[in-house]
């Protein structure tokens, strides 16, 4: 028989408004990434910017790290840190329909990630997305576009300061910004299935022009050359940043008068000469690190 003190005072409480959070459940559309975090209560950044990923339109609704040993602290500003045990986690970003454009600097403060699987509908990747800003050099080394990708567009310092060794511009791609691969001291080489970017197997990555001739937008950091030469049977122009953080590179010729776009050679430290460039514009400036002949 019920206690009817201990039921009349229950039935006389006060009723609590408790606030429901919405519950998610696993979409088709999604972000794969895996971390590696080499010390105990690292922060990962696996949630900050929380929405930027996809952007407002379409904010990641459900993440997955698949181990309790992530923790998540919720922050005032409305992102959230994430400390981890020392340990590799592959984590899932769901979204709630398909991703068109990772937005700018979605994953910058993600040192510790090392791979990503891009999925094939992104057509654009923003600029600074993986680029660690403060941070020092990313540990992204694998970058895997979904076949059939239907990337269009690659921002300015994209993929600088990662640990990429090797790329492949997909076929649909029309844009890459500069600096895109700056600092990627382990690229070495490009490869392209795409008709308007041409990969030179000198570390050279040029985008074709319709009436002829390319313009060299991009040198592979790592490659192992002391020396590059630039011929204008092949090139009309070099882009702003187009060579730059390359530690091994002594030397630059260029074979003939070409349109220079920007300042060369930046945080070049071992270049030394820079031989038969016509500088063109306010901006056409030598780095400080060497001095030109």
């Amino acid at each position: 028989k019920a206690n009817p003190i201990k039921r009349s005072a229950i039935l006389s409480m006060p009723v609590m408004e408790i606030e429901t959070m919405p519950v998610f459940t696993p979409t088709e559309h999604s972000i794969t990434a895996t971390f590696e975090v080499e010390e105990d209560n690292t922060d990962v950044c696996l949630f900050e910017p929380f929405s930027l990923i996809g952007g407002e339109d379409n904010p990641v609704v459900l993440i997955d790290c698949g181990d309790d040993s992530i923790i998540t602290i919720p922050q005032s500003n409305g992102n959230r840190h994430t400390y981890s045990k020392a340990g590799s986690y592959s984590v899932k970003y769901y979204f709630e329909s398909p991703l068109d454009k990772i937005e700018d600097s979605a994953f910058a403060p993600c040192v510790n990630m090392t791979s990503i699987v891009i999925p094939s509908t992104v057509r654009s990747i923003g600029g600074y997305v993986f680029y660690p800003w403060a941070y020092g050099q990313s540990k992204l080394h694998t970058v895997i576009l979904e076949e059939d990708s239907q990337l269009e567009i690659i921002g300015e310092f994209a993929f600088s300061s990662t640990s990429i060794s090797q790329f492949t511009i997909p076929s649909k791609v029309h844009t890459i910004g500069r600096y895109a691969f700056a600092a990627c001291h382990n690229l070495s080489d490009f490869s392209s299935e795409s008709q308007r970017f041409m990969p030179f197997t000198t570390g050279i990555l040029g985008q074709r022009h319709s009436e002829g001739g390319y313009t060299l937008i991009s040198y592979a950091s790592g490659h192992t050359a002391t020396e590059v030469s630039i011929d204008r049977i092949a090139f009309h122009a070099v882009a702003e940043g187009a060579i730059s953080n390359c530690r091994n590179i002594r030397k630059i010729s260029f074979q003939d008068e070409l349109e220079y776009l920007g300042a060369i050679g930046h945080n070049c430290p071992n270049l030394e000469e820079v031989e038969g460039l016509e500088l063109i514009g306010e901006n056409s400036i030598f780095d400080a690190s060497f001095s030109s002949t």
